[in-house]
């Protein structure tokens, strides 16, 4: 009983709230995260005919597919407002169907599938607003440094074979959230995450275009 009751303080110093103690500096967070394209341009070339003649017979579709991967992030307080972080991010995989097609006198049609799939590294500051003894609101900002592969699969193997290409890059990222702690250590986030023009190149071809994606991660989040 005496040894019970000597590790009572250290058991509600885990489970309770420990108001007023500052969080520590360093954390870590790993999570999953889904994706989607929006805004995606591509036949560039296709585009801008349909802006130069809107009468023009040449239509252009194209539907892109959820991806989803993980994320992996270390992050450091310098102040209770203000944090600097470095993750890891896979956009996932992603297929966007796509079709093209020009009506009389010169019926055409394209049709396939573009296989995208990119990943990188993020650097970027946050800033956090505490609302609770365990909950922080929090808003970053940073550059995105990524690299992609794509593939194209056409419906029609008789107008070429498929192509393929890589590109790499670095662009804006943003994000939106909120990190929930379960004890002084573990917790979860969040976040809303916006990435801007990640854009591609497919060998053999002057096919290029960019795709803003938008995502949402949900993880657990260690402080040490």
């Amino acid at each position: 009983m005496k040894a019970i009751l000597k590790c009572l303080p250290l058991l509600l110093a885990f489970v309770l709230p420990e108001s007023g103690i500052a969080a520590p500096p360093v954390y870590v967070f790993a999570g999953f995260g889904l994706n989607g394209s929006q805004d995606l341009s591509m036949f560039e070339d296709f585009r801008e005919a349909i802006d130069r003649d809107p009468n023009s017979a040449i239509a252009f579709s194209a539907d892109a597919e959820v991806g989803g991967g993980p994320k992996f992030l270390v992050g450091y307080r310098l102040h209770k407002n203000l944090a600097l972080e470095v993750s890891w991010v896979d956009l996932g995989s992603r297929d966007t169907e796509f079709t093209v097609s020009q009506g009389a006198p010169n019926i055409t049609y394209v049709g396939g599938v573009l296989l995208s799939d990119v990943n990188g590294f993020c650097f970027c500051a946050a800033g956090l607003l505490p609302v609770g003894d365990r909950v922080d609101l929090f808003a970053r900002l940073g550059a995105f440094l990524w690299d992609g592969d794509y593939m194209i699969d056409l419906d029609d193997n008789s107008l070429g074979p498929d192509l393929s290409g890589d590109k790499s890059g670095f662009n804006l990222t943003l994000g939106l959230g909120l990190d929930v702690g379960f004890t002084r250590h573990w917790g979860m986030r969040w976040e809303l995450e916006f990435y801007e023009g990640i854009d591609y190149k497919v060998d053999l071809t002057t096919l290029e275009g960019d795709a803003y994606v938008f995502g949402m991660t949900l993880g657990i989040i260690y402080e040490i």
